[in-house]
């Protein structure tokens, strides 16, 4: 996948490579060119190499907000399905729809 870059200020990219998957607007050393909001972007260190992908919003103190930290991952809807998938599968292993008939699927 080939998305644009946004670069991060050198040292702040520990804490999203620890799983931490929001990107503070202050952490950002030069955002990517030609971006609409919504947008996927590559975030990258001061080196380039990559931290993760995400969704882009140029207008928010936190503008990416990351999905994957595997940069061969593919941002589809296919991707989105086995997330999901996931989420629905974590909350009946937690007798949630014994409990009850409805839960927060996406966060």
């Amino acid at each position: 996948m080939n998305c644009p870059e946004l670069v991060l200020r050198r040292g702040v990219e520990r804490t999203p490579r620890n799983g931490h998957p929001w990107i503070f607007s202050g952490a950002v050393e030069r955002p990517p060119d030609e971006v609409a909001s919504g947008d996927l972007v590559d975030v990258v260190d001061h080196r380039h190499r990559f931290v993760g992908r995400g969704f882009y919003n140029p207008r928010s103190q936190i503008p990416v907000r990351l999905l994957t930290w595997d940069p061969d991952q593919i941002i589809d809807s296919a991707f989105f399905h086995k997330r999901l998938s996931i989420a629905i599968a974590l909350r009946r292993e937690c007798g949630l729809a014994e409990r009850t008939n409805a839960w927060r699927l996406v966060h």
